[in-house]
């Protein structure tokens, strides 16, 4: 599919005056192709040549029916490769040699159902190529993003393609029957604080795009904060203790649709509007750009994609970021608002390649058009200007700052979906209201949105009883909160919240709810002030020493003889005072009473 323009050369000893290429491929049912070159040209001498041919795995392979065994290469274009066979053969004065063979790669597995063939670079003065393919009608009608047929026909079951006389053919024949294409992705990244001290790590998944539809299923563990940044981007943020690491698990999956954009070319750069003025600022990576000059926005952005396309070729794979970033910032220079995408060009049989590439592009925007792909590598295979496709998967997408967000050490990992046959539920956000009751005719109000795992959602907005407020694009799982006071009857009264998409006259609302009370605001304090009262009190009770203090005796009529026999009749003894103290005060020691003489009584006197 990507990779058609990498082509081998044939391995002539000198250049042929004439090559000429007869190509006829047959896909079956179950998806095989047979494929078929005649090649016929004129050697001035007897001499071995290499014959490279499309398909980096074939079998059966014949030339002038004779089996042999192939050979294989990878060809390095820019930072770009692509994978090929080769057969081997002499080869003298006119000559024609008949190659067959089979093969799966010229066509994508399903579900990425795409046919491409490469164009091949030979070495001769004149090249002429007559293509003929034939495709299964049950596939469906392609959408020709390459090369153009020059005519076609439909019978049998099969549909046929014809291309005549191709003269010096560099443009891949691509047929993409799958328009929209989802692929599942996982990401799995360890992040790590170095430091000595706390640090907030930032790990990025896939943005949601005008092209690119992202849908974010889970997430382990769960961050400390979920946000949408001005591009797109989904950010997720962990506070990373010292000398400590944190696992990164997510699975979601990404939409892709092939598009043709119809750009209008009677647009100025002029029309661009203020809030896009931010990438045009030749800041970082993107300063001191090269201006192209142009009378209409579509010549200027023209003039930068075949700048570069010529340039891609001699780029290597490690150089390529470089060159994306001096490509960005000669169109700011220029007028026309660019940024850098990192991303995967996904893994299918057109593209020849055995894993998914890790790769970098640009994406400009003009006026009526929007942001579109531009992937000067492409470039030299197909004309891609202008189009997008279901194959360029973004991992994040860098607009205002030529350096963040930074590349996950570890790319997404993508696998092929089949599209489901019933569109997915629709998962909307929800929205909770809580109002906290601090005193009477006082009230803390916390309102609480929750996105749902699932895609992204622009311009939504909630309401409060007659008050609307602007939320703006929420990424999967993000939770807003949003904190007021109310006052008076609003305070403990219930009102109805709804969630929605702001439109012209409010929201359309896709979830409502009533608001609850709560008094555990004031009756937190009422405790509060309670325990500090009875601590108190018990503290005072605590320090504070009594001493209780014994009645006097009661008179005691005693007689004369009792006192000087010493026979005293005594009182009760008072009871001993309860121990209420913390110190136990010291007992004065008592001596017993010592024997009085005996006296006579005494008579009282009347």
């Amino acid at each position: 599919m990507l990779f058609g323009v990498l082509s081998p050369a044939v391995a002539f000893a000198e250049p042929q005056e004439s090559l000429s290429v007869k190509l006829t491929i047959n896909v079956n049912d179950n998806g095989e192709q047979l494929v078929s070159y005649v090649f016929s040209g004129k050697s001035s001498e007897k001499q071995q040549i290499e014959l490279p041919i499309a398909g980096r795995t074939v079998t059966d392979l014949t030339i002038d029916g004779a089996s042999i065994e192939p050979g294989a290469g990878t060809l390095q274009r820019g930072p770009l490769a692509v994978g090929y066979s080769t057969v081997t053969t002499e080869v003298a004065g006119n000559w024609t040699k008949k190659v067959s063979y089979k093969t799966t790669d010229l066509l994508g597995p399903e579900p990425l159902q795409t046919f491409a063939l490469p164009a091949l670079s030979y070495d001769a003065n004149s090249l002429t190529e007559s293509i003929t393919i034939t495709l299964p009608l049950s596939m469906g009608l392609p959408v020709a993003v390459g090369l153009q047929a020059d005519d076609s026909e439909a019978s049998n079951g099969k549909q046929t393609y014809f291309f005549k006389g191709v003269k010096n053919r560099t443009s891949s024949i691509l047929f993409d029957f799958d328009t929209v294409l989802e692929y599942g992705l996982t990401w799995d990244e360890t992040v790590r604080n170095n430091s000595w001290w706390w640090q907030d790590i930032t790990v990025v998944l896939s943005p949601d795009t005008n092209q690119q539809v992202v849908s974010i299923e889970s997430i382990n563990p769960r961050p400390k904060s979920i946000r949408l940044n001005q591009d797109g981007n989904i950010l997720l943020t962990y506070t990373v203790g010292p000398k400590r690491s944190v696992r990164v698990q997510a699975e979601g999956s990404s939409t892709l649709r092939s598009v043709r954009y119809m750009i209008d070319a009677t647009r100025t750069l002029g029309e661009i509007g203020d809030n896009l003025q931010a990438y045009l600022a030749p800041t970082g990576a993107w300063a001191n750009g090269e201006k192209v000059e142009g009378d209409t926005a579509l010549s200027v952005a023209e003039a930068l994609y075949d700048k570069a396309v010529e340039e891609a070729a001699a780029v290597s794979a490690e150089n390529y970021e470089e060159f994306v970033n001096n490509l960005v910032a000669d169109a700011r220079a220029s007028g026309v608002p660019a940024r850098v995408v990192r991303g995967v060009l996904a893994n299918n049989g057109a593209q020849n390649s055995i894993e998914p590439v890790r790769h970098w592009w640009a994406e400009f925007y003009l006026p009526g058009t929007g942001w579109f792909t531009v992937d000067p590598a492409i470039g030299n295979m197909y004309s891609a200007f202008a189009s997008g496709d279901a194959y360029h998967v973004a991992e994040f997408i860098r607009g205002l700052d030529s350096t963040s967000p930074k590349t996950n050490v570890s790319p997404v990992k993508l696998t092929a979906r089949e599209l489901p046959v019933e569109e997915a539920e629709e998962k909307n956000p929800t929205i909770e209201q809580i109002k906290y009751v601090v005193l009477p005719g006082l009230s803390v109000v916390r309102t609480k949105v929750t996105m749902p795992a699932g895609s992204v959602a622009d311009g939504l907005g909630y309401k409060d009883g007659d008050s609307t407020f602007k939320l703006g694009s929420l990424a999967p799982l993000q939770v807003i909160e949003r904190w007021t006071f109310a006052f008076g009857a609003d305070s403990w009264s219930e009102s109805s919240v709804s969630v929605g998409v702001l439109t012209a006259d409010g929201i359309e609302a896709v979830s409502e709810s009533v608001s609850t009370l709560s008094f555990w605001a004031l009756v937190y304090p009422l405790i509060a002030v309670g325990l500090i009262v009875g601590v108190i009190a018990w503290r005072r009770k605590r320090n504070n020493t009594s001493i209780k203090v014994s009645e006097a005796d009661e008179d005691i009529e005693v007689e004369a003889e009792d006192l000087l026999k010493g026979s005293v009749p005594q009182s009760e003894p008072p009871e001993a005072p309860k121990k209420t103290q913390a110190k136990k005060p010291q007992q004065q020691q008592t001596r017993p009473a010592k024997a009085r003489p005996k006296r006579p009584p005494v008579r009282r006197i009347q």
